[in-house]
């Protein structure tokens, strides 16, 4: 019988028991690929993490991120998660700044106090990609929305950082409210366009990312949603770090708040009771190169021992 260290964490959370649950495993030198796709089945979060070493190499702490279904090369909230692990749990000192390897490379993550006695832990997002034009009217069936309540002022367009979402401009958070996704349709649009994980490039289903200029709260300047087909099922995150990296990049190009510099805060998880905050900090500079960050604060929920029967 073999016992593994895990720790369960709430990543964009502001406090306790919002944001998005993350469990991270440590020594994970001892499983096997399946072993951790089978643990991250058995936790059923969105994402859980592996730490292959205590010991960072040269691109940093080896983590791995799995979600219930499969492995994935990005992922921002495990990746803000596991680096304030790392830094509470392995470190064990006040660290600023530390690196994790994944399977998308070498990500940076920077601890910043709020000066309230809290971290906001920041990762610096890889170089972003854009890709397609989708039809207005195509998307709202989809959704489930007039093709009046999409904002036709910007495109529909996928964006990768790491992993491709659609990103979809809404013009009212009634319609963000409003969604009526089924899933055999969203699940056939992906089919169509070679988007879904049996005819993709990436081997990964192309997740939708829903945004408009409305928020619950006035200190906030975006709300967002994001959706996804698992299993077949349709599933909403409470926060989706990697998705917000691409919004950021998607803002930028697009001009969207009419600036080459955004700082703001985003909403998400609202509509499932999981009220998450993300920060974004960035910048598209004039040699046309992105510069993208996105942060939020870590909430210590539990840690203990995974019993291993083999």
């Amino acid at each position: 019988m073999k016992k593994l260290p895990f720790y369960i964490v709430d990543v964009f959370a502001e406090k306790q028991y919002e944001g998005n649950q993350l469990a991270v495993f440590q020594h994970a030198n001892q499983l096997s690929t399946e072993e951790m796709q089978t643990l991250a089945k058995e936790i059923n979060f969105q994402e859980t993490t592996f730490i292959s070493s205590d010991t960072p190499n040269e691109n940093g702490y080896p983590v791995r991120i799995f979600t219930p279904e499969y492995e994935m090369p990005f992922a921002g909230h495990p990746t803000l998660g596991t680096a304030a692990v790392i830094r509470e749990e392995i470190v064990q000192q006040p660290i600023t700044a530390l690196k994790l390897d994944l399977k998308v490379g070498s990500i940076p993550v920077d601890f910043v106090s709020d000066g309230k006695g809290e971290n906001v832990v920041w990762l610096t997002a890889k170089s972003p990609s854009f890709r397609g034009s989708y039809d207005a009217k195509e998307i709202a069936d989809v959704l489930g929305i007039a093709a009046s309540e999409i904002d036709e002022n910007y495109p529909i367009e996928e964006v990768s950082t790491g992993i491709f979402f659609m990103m979809i401009p809404l013009k009212s958070l009634d319609s963000i409210k409003n969604l009526r996704i089924d899933t055999q349709v969203y699940t056939d649009f992906l089919l169509k366009h070679k988007l879904h994980k049996s005819n993709s490039t990436s081997g990964l289903h192309t997740m939708f990312f829903i945004f408009c200029p409305e928020a619950y709260s006035p200190e906030n300047q975006l709300n967002a949603r994001m959706m996804l087909i698992e299993n077949d099922v349709l599933r909403e995150d409470a926060a989706t770090g990697s998705a917000n990296s691409c919004l950021l990049a998607y803002l930028l190009k697009n001009n969207y708040l009419q600036s080459k510099k955004v700082n703001l805060r985003v909403e998400q998880g609202y509509e499932i009771a999981r009220p998450s905050l993300i920060y974004l900090n960035g910048e598209l500079k004039d040699d046309g190169t992105f510069y993208l960050q996105v942060g939020g604060k870590v909430q210590k929920v539990a840690k203990g021992e995974w019993i291993l029967n083999r």
